[in-house]
This record gives structure tokens, C-alpha cells and sequence, in this order.
């Protein structure tokens, strides 16, 4: 029997650390909603990184976009350059910092 809960408990942490999927300074990145195109997050080169998605919007009821993501606490300063690059589809894509308490 405790052969059975240690192999359970070994699944369950492997499938929990196998969803972690880091990119440079962030611990990990994850489509949120059901985007048309699945998202990626890349490191171009020291401290350039490439986000790429296909999803709906950020408002209303309908969030669909990728997102890569560090949890912090305390006092923080954020600073960034952002730009898009290649053909843009849409004029409302949308970029940029999202920070919350919790």
C-alpha cells in the first residue's frame, strides 16, 4: 500500500512540474482562455523577449491571450519597451504589463 501512495504522489508532483514552463525571468507561460492559435514566449536575446498569440481580447466576458508570468511580492519597479513586429491582423491587439494583488 505505501508503495502505491508513494507512486501516486510521484505522478502527482511530476504532472504538477511538468506544467511549469519557464522563459528567461519568468516562471512560467500559459494560454489564458481557448485562443484560436496557441501562444509561445521565447527569449530573442539578453533581456528581448518574443510573445506570440492569436486570441479574441482582453475585455468583457472573453479573455483569450498568452501570457508569461513571475509572482513578486513587496515593492517593485517595472520598466519596458514594447513594440509589435511583423503584420499586425488586428487593430485592437493589445500589449503591456498586468499586475495583480493576488
Amino acid at each position: 500500500m505505501k508503495n502505491i501512495i508513494y507512486i501516486l504522489l510521484y505522478c502527482s508532483f511530476s504532472v504538477a512540474y511538468s506544467q511549469e514552463n519557464p522563459v528567461g525571468i519568468f516562471q512560467n507561460q500559459v494560454d489564458v482562455g481557448n485562443p484560436k492559435d496557441s501562444g509561445s514566449a521565447i527569449v530573442a536575446s539578453s533581456q528581448i523577449y518574443s510573445l506570440a498569440s492569436g486570441g479574441y481580447n482582453i475585455w468583457f466576458g472573453r479573455d483569450e491571450f498568452h501570457f508569461a508570468y513571475k509572482k513578486i511580492s513587496g515593492d517593485f519597479i517595472l520598466t519596458a519597451n514594447f513594440e509589435f513586429t511583423g503584420t499586425i491582423p488586428d487593430p485592437h491587439s493589445k500589449v503591456g504589463w498586468m499586475v495583480r494583488e493576488s
